[in-house]
Order: structure tokens, then C-alpha cells, then sequence
């Protein structure tokens, strides 16, 4: 069931990516993007959780 979910929800993504989203979620310093944090929905993880979670979606 979470796998179909994780499908579903990336099939919805590829849909809804457009070159506008890129300037809505991130912003320029030094000539980098960097993803701009709006909590609770975009935030940064600590490594440890990354990867715990990076694992888990490659299991």
C-alpha cells in the first residue's frame, strides 16, 4: 500500500513540475540554488534521517 502511494504521489509530481516551481522553492545566493525551508512542510532533515530514510526507499 505505501508503495503504490510513493508511485502515485511521484506520478502526480512529474505532472505538476514547470520551470515556475524552481524559483518558488528555492533562492539564489552565491550563484547557487539552495531549497528555501517553509515549515512544516519544507525542512531541512539531519543526516541521521536521511539516511534512514534514503534506506528505506531503497529497500
Amino acid at each position: 500500500m505505501l508503495r503504490q502511494e510513493i508511485k502515485r504521489a511521484a506520478k502526480r509530481a512529474r505532472r505538476r513540475t514547470s520551470d515556475r516551481a524552481l524559483p518558488r522553492f528555492t533562492q539564489q545566493h552565491d550563484g547557487t540554488r539552495h531549497i528555501v525551508e517553509e515549515p512544516p512542510l519544507i525542512t531541512r532533515l539531519d543526516p541521521a534521517e536521511a539516511n534512514r530514510i534514503g534506506e528505506a526507499l531503497d529497500a
